[in-house]
């Protein structure tokens, strides 16, 4: 993926840290990714437990 990404005519310095770069790009997506998994998680769990049947 970052042979797609960075360019061959870079010194190898700046592709070195363009693959860093690309790399904290690649967990921070993730990272969001699990937040709005899990946020989805909470408000389905909320939904399901609001919405039991009450036990008079």
């Amino acid at each position: 993926m970052t042979d797609a990404i960075i360019s061959k005519e870079r010194s190898v310095y700046n592709r070195s840290e363009s693959k860093k770069s690309v790399v904290e790009l690649c967990y921070l997506i993730a990272g969001l990714r699990n937040k709005f998994v899990n946020q989805h998680k909470l408000e389905v769990g909320l939904y399901l437990r609001a919405s039991e049947p009450v036990m008079l």
